[in-house]
């Protein structure tokens, strides 16, 4: 069964923000006449971030067989199912996060986070609103967020 990715208006404004700053950058070395030169390693930072952050970007969820399936564009995550419980959570339980490595904004929040709460947890999030945390039989936490939370949960039991 999948389940979309919903994207949140905070993603949303992160990622409009930093591609209209990439085209202000791009705009400036063709303006700019002897300084085009420096500008070019925070353009190559940009396309990095960029990249990065799409590649892994979440797209779509999966329940199948025995499995969770986290899609991205260009792989996918599995989160065997075995002893796996989930609880639905709200943003209010998971906004203070912090990130400890990862992607903060930029297509979805994708990493390692931390909050006093739950500890560390890993994010495969596109918008906080729609929350799950699934918890393994190692205390491992995976927080994702698809778009009918409700309805995720229902069909993993």
């Amino acid at each position: 069964m999948d389940f979309n990715a919903p994207k949140s208006i905070w993603i949303k404004v992160i990622t409009a923000v930093l591609a209209v700053g990439f085209v202000i950058l791009i705009i400036s070395t063709f303006v700019a006449e002897e300084s085009a030169a420096a500008l070019i390693f925070p353009m190559a930072i940009i396309i990095l971030v960029f990249a990065l952050s799409y590649y892994f970007s979440v797209t779509k969820y999966e329940i199948s067989g025995n499995r969770i399936v986290v899609h991205r564009p260009f792989d996918s995550v599995t989160i065997p199912k075995g002893e796996l419980t989930a609880t639905r959570i709200y943003a209010k339980d998971i906004r203070m996060s912090i990130r400890t490595f990862g992607i903060g904004g930029v297509f979805s929040y994708t990493g390692t986070f931390w909050n006093s709460k739950f500890g560390s947890m890993t994010w495969y999030v596109t918008k906080m609103d729609n929350a799950v945390l699934l918890v393994d039989g190692r205390s491992n936490k995976t927080v994702i967020s698809p778009d009918n939370p409700e309805k995720f949960i229902e069909s993993l039991q």
